[in-house]
């Protein structure tokens, strides 16, 4: 595909994100995510309005409470990749979503049901890997699929919200009322899990495999009760 004008990459990505519902799936999760429990400036509906436009167009606005009012800052994405020359504000899902145009010329030939085509699924699994939400935990496999795979797979996911978590709060000056990523081995997964809980994706071979670990660590005396009961908090939390 030829390089594209930053106008033309936000084009790209909104239509991706409107017809695409993996890559809607993916945009939702991640705004879940950078809003998880909230801050202590900006309602949490702001915060995924912003996000949202952040990685579908950019740059995304959010409505920061001040002592002299309400005050919406416009914020860009991030630069990628620190020490190169590039200005930051391109989309998130640029340059990932650029196969979506051959996932349309697919849908051309083969009408409507491409979903189970071949080579559908194999662009389509290779545009959530490089957006960091395996395509298999999107459907309904999410249920049976192993725990250690859905961290190994989720790896990037939760890597992206810290950073942009982090990222908004230098720029906004905000604080969060959770730290994202937890200590310990076992609740380190916590937020993810309550993430894609809440998008209506359940991750329960994760849950139930950090649930039988903590309780095997705690019942044989390798961690304190209050070591167990801050692990497995995030997994049992409605």
């Amino acid at each position: 595909m030829a390089k594209m004008n930053l106008g033309d990459e936000r084009r790209h990505c909104e239509q991706a994100y409107e017809k695409w519902y993996f890559v809607k799936r993916i945009v939702e999760l991640y705004a879940e995510g950078v809003s998880w429990k909230g801050c202590d400036k900006i309602e949490v509906d702001s915060i995924e309005n912003g996000v949202r436009d952040m990685l579908v167009t950019g740059t995304g606005e959010f409505n920061l409470k001040t002592p002299g009012g309400a005050q919406v800052l416009s914020i860009p994405m991030p630069k990628k990749y620190f020490l190169e020359d590039e200005q930051p504000g391109h989309p998130f899902l640029w340059p990932v979503t650029q196969n979506t145009k051959h996932l349309d010329d697919i849908e051309k030939v083969i009408g409507p049901k491409v979903y189970g085509n071949e080579m559908f699924e194999i662009l389509a699994k290779d545009i959530c890997l490089g957006l960091g939400v395996p395509y298999e935990l999107l459907g309904p496999l999410s249920a049976t699929a192993d725990g250690d795979a859905i961290m190994w797979g989720l790896t990037t996911f939760r890597g992206n919200i810290k950073t942009w978590r982090d990222y908004l709060g230098s720029r906004l000056g905000l604080s969060w009322n959770e730290d994202w990523y937890q200590s310990g081995f076992l609740s380190g997964y916590g937020p993810v899990y309550q993430v894609f809980k809440v998008q209506g994706i359940d991750l329960r071979t994760l849950r139930d495999q950090v649930l039988n670990a903590a309780k095997s660590a705690r019942d044989g005396s390798l961690i304190s009760r209050q070591t167990y009961e801050e692990s497995v908090r995030w997994f049992l939390e409605d």
